[in-house]
């Protein structure tokens, strides 16, 4: 039975998570920054339909989650909380979601343990203080696979199509591919179980054209059709073309799930191959995980978001163990020892940038590092509590836990929760400042200036939102405005190679290079 205090309390502590300090970091490169700028250039050119970047096209995603931004930047303006507050609302949501349904699968307090695995374990809480797509992709598609389950398969058609839609026109295709598989696995191992036969199907369609294919149609209908075939063709070179930079082994995913969902992914792991008695939540859920693991291990391109679905499923299953209340001892090792990591984690990042700098610095041969490195910066007293703090309450959680079948995760839960909140707090913006900052204050001082500012030798959206760019000089870089250039030290060698550029500034391991072609004071 959910109590409306139950549903308040989960509002007010997700809130007071997810909301506080989003604009106190300068969004990062480059998916933050990506995203952000396409929301600034919707507004700053007034053309809300076609996705741009640099005032170019740009195929790559549909348009939902940048409406989603657009509108937020119209309330709090174009900065970095508005970027990221779209996310914190889903965070909120999903948490809302969690309760309702884990406190309706089971009872109220299976709701409290699902809200506690998911908002306390590292990445997952870290997710919805972004300002990335993917959170809110996640929860359209969970959504529907969770109704699906639960709603006696496509009864619930209409419904089912125009969730993944709006997952269509969150991120494309994929969330089809995703939910369909899931569909196609379940009844196989259920023969059929759920089919509610062709009726409900044609309805999951009719919705899920309406809503998915409506943005495209749209495309089509203004005879942009080349709009929609380059997106096409972009989400199958992402499947089956790896990312420069982003061809990793096939065991990246699960590493990245079992490290960075710490603590919900040990207790999880002992239900992903459990039998389930019934074809409920708890099957789909094991479902969910698998397909979308072995997915995205196939997939030649592979980025730690790409996984980030089956924080869902790894929470279940956590709560579910801490609902039995019952864990095995090589479970308890496992927190323990990815537990260490983590310390580890916490301990080292304002140790080796101020104690351990000599001997980081004396290990490094990259110029761009080490000038980055060579910036003044301090962290507080609390940040170098973090690591230290976490260990303690690591270790007494595991003695009070080691001797006793049952077992309880509100003291690991919260201490991770509590922790990972003051870490973004005090060492994330450190650590933002060293490696970008002095970019951001060039892209910065240009703001309100008629120039032409671009990036050399290295991929960044930073100078286009920093700067406020306007479409002159980017959609028709012929215009004569003055050329600068922001570029990183390492590349000090090509920029001199070009006659056409003096150096005028060097900060933190980046230079700003002016165009000698034109005349301009700066």
């Amino acid at each position: 039975m959910q109590s409306k205090r139950g549903w308040l309390w989960v509002a007010v502590l997700a809130s007071a998570l997810f909301f506080p300090f989003l604009g106190q970091v300068h969004l990062f490169d480059w998916d933050e920054l990506n995203f952000a700028e396409i929301a600034r250039e919707m507004i700053v050119s007034g053309d809300y339909l076609n996705i741009q970047i640099a005032f170019q096209p740009f195929y790559e995603k549909p348009p939902l989650f940048f409406w989603l931004q657009a509108l937020s930047m119209h309330l709090w303006g174009i900065n970095e909380f508005a970027a990221r507050f779209p996310n914190a609302v889903v965070g909120v949501v999903a948490m809302l979601l969690l309760f309702k349904w884990g406190s309706t699968y089971r009872d109220q307090r299976f709701g409290w343990l699902w809200v506690m695995a998911y908002a306390g374990s590292m990445f997952p809480f870290i997710y919805f203080k972004s300002g990335i797509i993917d959170p809110l992709f996640n929860l359209l598609i969970f959504s529907a696979v969770w109704l699906y389950f639960l709603g006696n398969g496509p009864r619930n058609g209409l419904l089912l199509g125009g969730l993944i839609g709006l997952a269509i026109l969150t991120k494309g295709p994929v969330a089809l591919l995703i939910f369909g598989l899931v569909v196609v696995v379940d009844l196989l191992i259920s023969r059929g179980m759920r089919w509610q036969g062709i009726g409900s199907w044609l309805l999951f369609g009719i919705s899920l054209l309406a809503v998915g294919g409506s943005w495209f149609l749209i495309q089509i209908a203004r005879g942009d059709v080349n709009v929609v075939v380059e997106f096409i063709q972009v989400q199958v070179n992402l499947f089956f073309k790896g990312v420069a930079g982003h061809d990793q082994p096939w065991f990246y995913h699960p590493v990245v799930l079992l490290i960075g969902c710490f603590p919900a992914s040990i207790f999880a792991l002992g239900l992903f191959w459990r039998r389930s008695e019934r074809f409920d939540a708890s099957r789909g859920m094991q479902i969910l995980f698998w397909v979308v693991l072995i997915l995205f291990s196939i997939v030649t391109t592979k980025i730690v978001h790409y996984s980030s679905l089956v924080y869902y499923p790894i929470s279940f299953f956590a709560a579910r163990i801490l609902h039995e209340g019952q864990m095995a001892r090589w479970m308890k090792i496992g927190i323990l020892f990815i537990g260490i990591i983590w310390v580890t984690i916490f301990a080292v990042f304002p140790w080796m940038l101020t104690s351990g700098l000599n001997f980081l610095k004396a290990k490094i041969a990259d110029p761009q590092i080490l000038a980055m490195l060579d910036q003044s910066f301090h962290f507080s007293p609390l940040a170098y509590a973090l690591g230290p703090f976490f260990g303690l309450m690591l270790l007494s959680w595991t003695w009070h836990h080691w001797r006793k079948n049952s077992v309880s995760g509100w003291m690991l839960f919260g201490t991770s929760t509590l922790t990972v909140f003051l870490f973004m707090l005090t060492v994330v913006p450190q650590v933002e400042r060293i490696t970008q900052g002095a970019a951001v204050e060039m892209y910065q001082s240009f703001r309100g200036k008629e120039v032409v500012l671009n990036t050399g030798y290295f991929k960044s959206y930073g100078y286009l939102f920093y700067s406020d760019a306007d479409s002159i000089g980017h959609s028709s870089p012929s215009l004569e405005r003055p050329h600068f250039m922001v570029s990183q030290i390492r590349s000090e060698a090509q920029m001199e190679a070009d006659s056409v550029f003096m150096l005028i500034r060097e900060s933190g391991g980046y230079q700003l290079y002016y165009r000698q072609l034109y005349y301009w004071h700066p």
